[in-house]
């Protein structure tokens, strides 16, 4: 079965989150929720998604602040590529950089490879 992908545009800087979802499954992969985790949270449970990954595409402030949020919420394995771990460390310093709340990190950081396939729902080759 094939994937879908909504996109919502979150945040002061209208950031780019996406829900990845397998149309057999309903299996999620939520990507770069740095604002209004409460939306994304909304939208998969009004949708009936079940969430499987939780991944960043880099760990800027404006891409991860809301990942832990959902992560509590909804669950989900959180993948990054281990080059960001620094960045994901010092997620609250980069904030404060320019004024935001700090944050927290989502929990159980899996690491990301190059080109490494992630299974989603029904599709095994997707990256």
């Amino acid at each position: 079965m094939p994937l879908t992908q909504r996109r919502l545009g979150l945040g002061s800087l209208d950031n780019n989150t996406y829900l990845i979802t397998c149309v057999a499954t309903r299996e999620t992969a939520v990507v770069d929720v740095g604002w209004e985790p409460e939306v994304v949270i909304e939208a998969v449970q009004s949708a009936g998604l079940s969430v499987r990954y939780l991944l960043n595409t880099h760990a800027h402030y404006d891409h991860v602040a809301g990942m832990r949020a959902v992560q509590q919420a909804l669950g989900g394995e959180y993948w990054l590529h281990p080059g960001d771990r620094p960045l994901l460390d010092r997620l609250s310093q980069q904030g404060a950089a320019f004024g935001f709340p700090p944050a927290s990190p989502p929990e159980d950081v899996h690491d990301l490879a190059d080109g490494q396939q992630i299974p989603l729902g029904q599709e095994s080759r997707w990256r």
